[in-house]
């Protein structure tokens, strides 16, 4: 199965969903940095959510947050899988609950202070999709990177974690 994946930090508008295309053989890379203690968290949309604290005042105006004309609409029921980083469980309550008002469903799964090459070879994300099955897998994954400051390190674990 070809999942279509999408790969991005924060900020910005969000880049075009297309199909990941064939992946090529990846060379092995150097071990992952040690990952503080994880924390993994699930949610489903289609769950009765608690009233969470109310977010902080955002200079961001609604018009940019407003889906791009010429996104296409993603079909009802589809299933949106989340993983990534905790800057994934930052952003992935609030999507979540947009998914849900436009009828889709979605998951969340986050480990703190993870790395690129965590959830690359780390067999985190074979496992939540298996787990969940889902149509779209959205990864947040880079804002720990400065610790790694040669990008072409991460060349390698990127191709991996997209095949």
């Amino acid at each position: 199965m070809l999942l279509p994946v999408a790969l991005g930090a924060c900020g910005g508008p969000p880049a075009p969903v297309a199909a990941a295309p064939a992946a090529q053989p990846v060379a092995a890379a150097s071990p992952p940095p040690q990952a503080a203690p994880t924390a993994t968290s699930e949610q489903l949309s289609t769950a009765a959510d608690p009233k969470p604290a109310e977010p902080a005042a955002s200079t961001a105006s609604q018009s940019n947050l407003a889906p791009s004309a010429s996104a296409p609409e993603l079909p009802k029921g589809t299933l949106v899988l989340q993983i990534g980083d905790s800057f994934a469980a930052a952003l992935g309550v609030e999507l979540g609950k947009r998914l849900k008002a436009a009828g889709l469903r979605s998951a969340l799964e986050y480990k703190t202070a993870s790395y690129i090459p965590n959830w690359s070879f780390d067999g985190d994300v074979p496992h939540f999709i298996g787990k969940y099955n889902p149509d779209l897998v959205l990864i947040t994954l880079g804002a720990n990177e400065l610790e790694i400051p040669n990008p072409e390190q991460r060349v390698g674990p990127v191709k991996h974690l997209v095949k």
